[in-house]
């Protein structure tokens, strides 16, 4: 009896041991997605975030609500937004939080707004960069969610082809103060306040 109550102990400090070790894992493969997603690298924060959530054991927790929203933030960075759409539909199905709930629901629209966006994509590969630069206009801001980071980076493009540049080189070095590591952004910018 006593050696099965010894064992039993044994295992149960094993079991929670790799447990912690696991939910470790998840904490620190997610502090290395969110600094990948603060540089602008959005492809390996996704991956880094998925690597997290496969850590989980299958348990559902705040911690994997807060991955799925960082990660749905990288596929609409990364114009993924059927994905987008999927992983905020997860997060309303998962997480029984009512406060969160608005959230999601704010993500949502979010989504609809980057399929507006996407529709102004459109408009700027048949060409009519003026069409694309008024679409973009509706939607730009530095101060709203990634969509609208989105249509302002756009909103420079469009500007930037209309041969507006002192208009582009202006909006690429608003959206280079808040998003200083994209590197796309950067050389937009260099070469529209060269013009």
């Amino acid at each position: 009896k006593k050696a099965f109550i010894k064992a039993a102990g044994f295992l149960m400090t094993a079991a929670s041991l790799l447990t912690g070790c696991a939910s470790d894992k998840m904490y620190t493969l997610r502090d290395e997605a969110i600094e990948k997603f603060e540089q602008g690298s959005y492809a390996e924060a996704r991956l880094l975030f998925d690597e997290a959530l496969s850590e989980g054991n299958g348990q559902v927790s705040e911690i994997q609500f807060d991955i799925l929203r960082y990660r749905a933030e990288c596929e609409l960075r990364q114009k993924d937004y059927e994905a987008a759409m999927s992983t905020y539909g997860i997060l309303l199905k998962l997480d029984p939080s009512e406060e969160n709930r608005e959230l999601y629901y704010d993500l949502l629209e979010q989504f609809e707004r980057a399929k507006e966006i996407n529709a102004a994509f459109e408009i700027m590969a048949s060409g009519d960069y003026e069409a694309a630069y008024e679409e973009m206009d509706k939607y730009a801001s530095l101060g709203g969610d990634s969509s609208a980071a989105l249509a302002w980076y756009n909103k420079a493009v469009c500007a930037e082809n209309l041969g507006k540049w002192e208009e582009a080189a202006s909006l690429f070095k608003d959206y280079l103060a808040v998003y200083p590591d994209d590197a796309d952004a950067r050389k937009e910018y260099d070469f529209a306040k060269t013009r």
